[in-house]
């Protein structure tokens, strides 16, 4: 019995720990700009679409990494410093939520999730 305590108090810790270091904030358009307008200057909007998706259109002052790229990681710890607040967008939102999940693993303090990703920022 006391075998089964311990297990399931130290799976539910383990539970609790992951979703505690959990540091990405899903966002919608209009925080995405009062983010922006806060003028803040440790904030990096980061593209992970494809090369050819960005040069298509993107977010001024965007970078972009490919999350697809398998240096996507490296790229990312060498082009990017964890200390700065970081906006993640990629077309419609599924990569992005990948990408911010793999950052948040890296180290990378603040994450926003653009919610709907790009397409939902060029729609009004």
């Amino acid at each position: 019995m006391k075998i089964a305590v311990v297990l399931i108090l130290s799976i539910s810790f383990l539970c609790f720990s992951s979703f505690a270091q959990k540091k990405v904030t899903l966002i919608d358009k209009n925080e995405f700009n009062e983010i922006l307008q806060s003028h803040e200057e440790n904030i990096i909007l980061l593209d992970v679409r494809t090369l050819e998706e960005f040069e298509k259109g993107t977010i001024n002052s965007a970078l972009n990494i490919d999350f697809w790229d398998p240096e996507f990681e490296d790229q990312c710890k060498s082009q990017l410093d964890k200390k700065n607040k970081i906006i993640v967008f990629c077309a419609g939102g599924g990569r992005s939520a990948m990408a911010s999940k793999r950052l948040s693993k890296l180290g990378f303090k603040t994450i926003y999730d653009l919610k709907g990703g790009y397409e939902s920022f060029i729609l009004e």
